[in-house]
């Protein structure tokens, strides 16, 4: 029995790590076409998607040390390693062709979104976006309200749960059936809460503050006075 004195060997330009004793020059002889074989179709793959992403031809990116995999072997066709062998040169492939393909594949950009008044009910000065779903309609939706500096909410309560996230600013809420700023609890920027249905509610801003609000649809927003309710106002001549 012949065992392999080093740990490894160079063949054809190719680092291959020696695992094992030599038992067949047959074996040897085939262990070291595999090898060849798999390394010239991971570079046939990757020069596809090189190709592909760059638009050029194949032959245009050449691999040297895959090229250099038909140069005769220093320990002669008779003494080619046999066992498990790894490339260095196919390795860099594996870790280069994840790579090109995210290269090839831009980031798709996030729809903008349409910002409007916010619906009657609210406090003139407010806009609102939809961010998903139609609160008109039943069933989830999530939306965007923003408000200015200052903004105030009197006490009112949904017929659903709500989930309010802020985004910017600061958003003061407080419970009960009286607007009171002091008794309000601010929640800054990446902070988020849940309202009950039917629970009273109050809110202010403090700054340019946006919220995210998800609840379930239609929307519904009823105040505790009716006094406050804008669409109650009607515009003097």
């Amino acid at each position: 029995m012949q065992v392999c004195a080093e740990p490894a060997v160079i063949v054809g330009g190719t680092v291959v790590l020696w695992l094992g004793p030599v038992e067949s020059l047959q074996a040897l002889d085939m262990a070291a076409m595999m090898a060849q074989e798999t390394a010239e179709t991971l570079c046939r793959m990757v020069a596809a998607k090189v190709t592909f992403a760059a638009g050029r031809r194949p032959s245009a990116y050449r691999f040297p040390a895959l090229d250099n995999a038909n140069a005769p072997s220093p320990l002669g066709d008779s003494m080619r390693p046999v066992g498990l062998a790894f490339s260095l040169s196919t390795s860099l492939l594996l870790s280069v062709a994840p790579a090109i393909h995210a290269q090839a594949t831009p980031a798709e950009k996030p729809a903008a979104l349409k910002w409007g008044l916010a619906p009657a009910v609210f406090p003139p000065g407010a806009r609102m976006a939809v961010v998903s779903g139609d609160p008109t309609k039943a069933g989830l939706f999530t939306a965007q309200l923003a408000m200015p500096s200052g903004y105030k909410i009197p006490p009112h309560f949904h017929p659903t749960d709500e989930t309010v996230e802020v985004k910017k600013g600061t958003l003061l809420v407080g419970m009960g059936d009286t607007f009171d700023a002091s008794q309000a609890k601010p929640m800054n920027a990446g902070d988020k809460g849940s309202v009950p249905a039917n629970a009273h509610h109050f809110a202010a801003v403090k700054g340019a503050t946006v919220i995210t609000v998800t609840a379930m649809g239609p929307f519904a927003m009823t105040y505790v006075n009716p006094a406050d309710d804008p669409q109650h106002h009607v515009a003097k001549p």
